[in-house]
């Protein structure tokens, strides 16, 4: 089996309230196969090309490219399962203790992904968290295309950084409506964490936590064609 992540990653984790934040950098040996499978994915999809192997999900602002899981193991053989471990390994225990988890009796497991996800234009929603219980991404812009990255916030009415509820929206604590990109704290919500997109950076957390995607005043780089737009392969997981 070909050697696909870095034996000797930069790892990083950060306590914020009752979750850490993990973070990998040098993530994989060779990130710009990953990227290039992803792109090619997205052109075959556009050009209507072996459509059978790949779910597809667009909209006005986002798009999303499942390939098969099998067919992403072939190409990158063990990188879901050394994820998982990693995120075990180092995210494990306070996992376990937030969500009341027996360790002897449960088991991490991929939820949903792999697959790769776009974005080109700001996205002006509430920040939100995920189902499951780790959410995981890696950013897959080259350097001269890294421009935001990923806030994680605190919820000052209620006091919380994580919220463990039955789905993602969180209007229904939410006071009063965001009409712009939330790039510094306001009367609602706190900036505890920005995580800084680098490429090749690995980043992963409890799917409770309050966060959004990071989306800076300044002029955006982003643009529509998927080489140009932010791009990241999600995975997400379940203790079972």
């Amino acid at each position: 089996m070909k050697t696909i992540l870095n034996p000797n990653p930069e790892i990083e984790v950060i306590p914020v309230g009752d979750i850490d934040i993990l973070i990998v950098d040098n993530f994989l040996i060779n990130p710009d196969e990953l990227r290039g499978y992803g792109v090619e994915s997205y052109k075959a999809y556009t050009k209507n090309i072996d459509t059978e192997n790949y779910y597809f999900r667009e909209t006005r602002k986002t798009y999303e490219v499942h390939p098969l899981p099998e067919l992403f193991e072939e190409q990158f053989p063990g990188v879901i399962e050394n994820i998982a471990a990693l995120i075990d390994k180092y995210l494990g225990p306070r996992i376990y203790e937030y969500y009341n988890l027996d360790p002897s009796r449960v088991k991490i497991q991929l939820r949903k992904g792999p697959y790769f996800h776009g974005v080109h234009q700001p996205p002006i929603f509430l920040p939100h968290v995920d189902d499951g219980h780790v959410s995981s991404f890696m950013y897959l812009n080259p350097d001269d295309i890294c421009w935001g990255g990923t806030g994680v916030y605190r919820h000052i009415p209620t006091d919380k950084v994580a919220i463990n509820q039955t789905g993602v929206d969180l209007e229904p604590i939410c006071r009063t409506p965001l009409t712009k990109n939330l790039t510094v704290s306001t009367p609602e919500w706190k900036l505890e964490k920005f995580v800084e997109m680098k490429y090749n950076r690995f980043v992963a957390f409890n799917s409770s936590t309050i966060h959004k995607i990071y989306w800076p005043e300044t002029k955006s780089p982003y643009k529509r064609p998927v080489k140009k737009s932010r791009f990241t392969l999600n995975n997400f997981f379940m203790y079972a």
